[in-house]
């Protein structure tokens, strides 16, 4: 049987041009969209950020009299989620739901509405609508269907779903409006989980998926009646579901007892967040995803990216060992230091920590090398106060370090080894700062030792084989290729690398030699 499967792009770009026929939307029709999809309160789309992030991919397809509206509503790894609405002529906005096959094992048990479908692209020759959703990166397990546009909605043709890992495309159909359906070998079962049998389901995943249910605007081909499996299911366990979660996250955070109740759930007790130790627990949702909660605080949902767009739309192979991750659909770098994996945001500040050896949070203030930094700045500030009060002592002394703006973990090496970097951008007595336009003192302190140099906020750039230490500083320091001198207010980017071996850094001109206030 012949079976019309549409194909992930592997870019972008490539994807628009597979439509490019569509017309984009523009930025006041997308506003208009989106405020008519909040206002619906339906939509789990962390507000839009992906639809905004990337305009190109939001499209409006023309269908006679019908306008068709596709906005982005969640970027993942292996897959985009879109939502759809439609409009006849000039009249309101209208949401579209689909009509989607409950699945157990691979079999249909029933029928759901759905509003949001995973990658997803429209056919102008057929007016379908169709959907390829990756179980796994690698996309040898996977679902997606056809929906046609008939007399004013879009009716279920076909659903096909290749449940066997065997890095082979091989979908069979489990729905067809003419009845032609595949036969699923006992060999085809799928695991058992929540996606597959209602039975493993808990009660909270139950009724959030009965309160996202609706029964309007769809229609199933050659067949309108409705069998909701979680419904049945709900009834059997006398759940009256009268809380409901208003979204996924306050599902993940106030509806998941703490513990684990499955295999692919992991405890470990000394987790960091917000600057403590706490327990938490780390689910494997599959080879590319999973998430982290954390007793008594929030829950983040991980999609371990082999491969992810830039800022240009371009796609980026990551490296063997995954530097960044999807953390909350947001592009998040993470290391690995001794068994304990930490997410950084942009400025390199911890976000958490989870795994068996997370060392306990020491605040920065108490680590012995940040204070013999600091016990050198209070003095000197001391003596500078003096100086600027005709050398007269002073009734009292201030001295503000803001360690939480000025010091921060960057990863050293490939490995997961981080230093702590430590700007003294302090302010002494009469409020004075001690950084100029051409940047700050800074150390940089690992292995027991402190680095020092002055310029702009170092960081790091991973690489497979080791990680370049960007260090920016004043643009005197660098020329034009003509020979001509930049400004002093242009940056100028040097290069260092570590060496565990000598524990020490490497760079042309000792860029960061060892400090005078080292122990070492």
């Amino acid at each position: 049987m012949k079976k019309k499967i549409f194909a992930i792009t592997v870019s972008v770009l490539t994807f628009l041009g597979s439509i490019g026929w569509a017309s984009e939307l523009e930025k006041n029709e997308l506003d208009e969209v989106v405020a008519f999809a909040n206002k619906l309160g339906v939509y789990d789309c962390y507000d839009f950020e992906g639809a905004y992030r990337h305009p190109k991919m939001n499209q409006v397809y023309t269908v006679g009299e019908h306008s068709i509206y596709n906005i982005v509503c969640i970027l993942g790894a292996s897959n985009f989620g879109t939502v759809w609405f439609q409009r006849l002529g000039k009249g309101p906005l209208q949401p579209i739901y689909f009509a989607k096959p409950i699945l157990s094992s691979s079999r249909v048990v029933g029928l759901e509405t759905v509003n949001e479908l995973a990658t997803t692209s429209f056919d102008p020759e057929t007016n379908e609508i169709s959907n390829h959703e990756k179980w796994a990166g690698h996309g040898d397990q996977s679902e997606g269907g056809t929906w046609k546009f008939e007399d004013g909605r879009f009716v279920l043709k076909e659903y096909h779903v290749d449940a066997v890992a065997d890095q082979q495309v091989n979908p069979l159909t489990v729905y067809s409006a003419d009845r032609k359906i595949d036969t699923i070998a006992e060999t085809e079962v799928d695991e058992d989980n929540c996606s597959n049998d209602v039975r493993y389901c808990t009660n909270a995943q139950l009724c959030f998926e009965l309160s996202l249910t609706s029964y309007s605007n769809f229609e199933i081909a050659g067949n309108s009646a409705f069998n909701n499996e979680e419904m049945a299911e709900a009834k059997r366990r006398g759940l009256s579901c009268e809380k409901v979660p208003s979204s996924r996250k306050e599902r993940d955070q106030e509806w998941v007892p703490f513990g684990c109740d499955t295999e692919r759930c992991r405890e470990f007790k000394k987790c960091v967040i917000n600057e403590k130790n706490t327990r938490c627990l780390y689910g494997s949702g599959s080879a590319i995803t999973g998430g982290v909660e954390f007793e008594k605080g929030p829950s983040f949902y991980i999609e371990w990216l082999p491969e992810y767009f830039d800022d240009k739309g371009e796609l980026v192979e990551n490296d063997e060992d995954l530097y960044f991750a999807l953390l909350d659909q947001k592009k998040t770098r993470f290391s690995v230091d001794e068994d304990c994996v930490i997410f950084t945001d942009e400025n390199d500040k911890t976000i958490f920590g989870y795994g068996k050896n997370c060392k306990p949070y020491e605040a920065p203030s108490e680590d012995p090398l940040t204070k013999i930094v600091l016990r050198h700045w209070v003095e000197w500030c001391k003596e500078f106060d003096v100086e600027m009060n005709d050398g007269a002592e002073l009734e009292a002394y201030s001295f503000e370090a803001n360690l939480d703006q000025n010091i921060y973990q960057i990863q050293l090496t490939p490995e997961g080894k981080m230093g702590t970097v430590l700007i003294a951008d302090f302010s002494c007595t009469d409020g004075r700062s001690l950084c100029g336009s051409g940047g700050c003192h800074q150390y940089i302190m690992a292995d027991g030792k402190i680095f020092q140099r002055h310029g702009h906020r170092p960081y790091s750039i991973p690489n497979q084989n080791q990680n370049f230490i960007i260090l920016p500083s004043s643009g005197g320091n660098c020329a034009w290729s003509n020979g001509e001198g930049l400004g002093g207010a242009s940056t100028c980017n040097q290069i260092a690398v570590w060496d565990d071996d000598y524990s020490s850094f490497i760079s042309m001109g000792n860029q960061l030699p060892l400090s005078e206030l080292s122990p070492e």
